[in-house]
């Protein structure tokens, strides 16, 4: 099979997918969204690395999408229109809107619980709402991944910093958790593949590996990872990231579901092949 990933190909996961794709005996191209040509003249096309992508490539996984949301959206629907397959489907059949925002709706629509917080573009609105809030609160970026853009805030002073600093509406503001366990499930059409637990490093509160944290393997309970698979069924990503929080008081909360996880970390606390299992169910 013709398969093209669409991400950065320095990126670790994609290099995997690359390296179990070509093992597998499939043609794999990895090129970053910016690298493609989109000709508009009285036949439109997509061209990645001078060929059409109608024409070249019988499977597309759009991994990376940002700031480039509008060309993404735009491959993915001319791919599937053309009978190629698309990894999200909904990138290319439904309206994709990806936010940490627009995902607590969603979830909470489902009668899932996430974090409590708001949005908001005016400092002033901040303050007042912040005013009955105990301190230190967390400012999360309402786009970003691996614990980019996520700050402990001590005090208003050190929010006010943040807020200055970023475009209004940047972040999310919510309390900061007890938490008791954190843990990452990955999904995969649908159902879990499996668990690990995550552990901040000890100069910072963020359990994510990317920044230094450790993971180990973990079980967990049929009703947490049926909580997981049901947040992934609302949102409708194929291969996703749950982030899961356990609080002190015993509370399962979904903290965000990242739709192109990072994958190297759990390969290495459970052993398995992520990459091997996720070109199979792309070539499927």
């Amino acid at each position: 099979m013709r398969i093209l990933i669409i991400g950065q190909p320095d990126r670790t996961e994609n290099r995997r997918l690359v390296e179990e794709g070509r093992a597998a005996g499939h043609k794999i191209t990895n090129v970053a969204l910016t690298e493609l040509v989109f000709e508009m003249d009285q036949g439109f096309r997509v061209l990645v690395e001078g060929q059409d992508v109608r024409e070249a490539f019988d499977a597309i996984y759009i991994r990376g999408i940002f700031p480039q949301v509008s060309e993404a959206l735009l491959l993915a629907e001319l791919a599937h229109n053309n009978g190629i397959r698309v990894m999200d489907l909904t990138l290319a059949t439904e309206n994709y809107i990806q936010s940490k925002t627009y995902q607590t709706w969603r979830l909470g629509r489902a009668g899932i619980s996430m974090p409590h917080g708001f949005q908001t573009a005016d400092w002033e609105d901040l303050r007042l709402r912040t005013a009955g809030m105990q301190w230190p609160l967390v400012l999360k970026g309402v786009h970003g991944s691996q614990g980019q853009h996520v700050h402990l805030c001590a005090n208003e002073s050190e929010a006010k910093k943040l807020f200055d600093t970023h475009e209004p509406g940047f972040f999310i503001v919510q309390p900061f958790l007890k938490i008791k366990d954190e843990y990452r499930v990955l999904t995969l059409g649908g159902r879990a593949l499996g668990a690990i637990r995550k552990t901040a490093p000890t100069d910072d509160f963020r359990a994510n590996i990317s920044l230094g944290g450790n993971a180990e393997a973990a079980e967990l309970p049929a009703e947490q990872i049926a909580l997981c698979e049901r947040a992934i069924d609302e949102l409708g990503f194929e291969f996703a990231g749950v982030d899961l929080a356990i609080t002190t008081d015993g509370q399962p909360l979904i903290l965000e579901v990242n739709r192109s996880p990072g994958f190297s970390g759990f390969e290495e606390a459970t052993g398995q092949n992520v990459a091997a299992t996720v070109i199979e169910y792309l070539s499927n």
